[in-house]
């Protein structure tokens, strides 16, 4: 494993030793010139990284409603929309209320006449 290793990394004029230390354990290591060292890619990612890369899927982030897509800002408006709308249905549910209102009034009125 360790020859491997040393030429994964291109070491070159390289010595080795082993040694067995008294309390039972193995002192190694390697004395040489290192001409060239590649660096393997890691599978970590920089803060920077990932926060550029949440930003362009924020960006491109597609909500499918009813076979639409529709982007985060159309569905923001839609939203806005939804919400004015709720807004006047209140304002003419209040509005029916008070016409009922009035009518029952002169229908109690027109009661009030033919008793007489």
């Amino acid at each position: 494993m360790f020859k491997k290793r040393l030429n994964k990394d291109k070491i070159n004029d390289c010595y080795t030793w082993e040694e067995e230390l008294p309390d039972g354990s193995y002192d190694m290591g390697f004395h040489g010139n290192l001409n060239h060292m590649e660096k393997g890619k890691s599978g970590y990612v920089t803060h920077k990284q990932l926060d550029k890369k949440l930003e362009v899927f924020k960006q491109d982030l597609l909500v499918e409603l009813s076979e639409k897509f529709v982007t985060k800002e159309e569905f923001r408006a839609q939203g806005k929309q939804i919400k004015e709308l709720q807004i006047e249905q209140k304002a003419q549910g209040k509005t029916l209320q008070l016409i009922l209102e009035a009518l029952q009034g002169i229908n109690k009125r027109l009661d009030k006449l033919e008793s007489k």
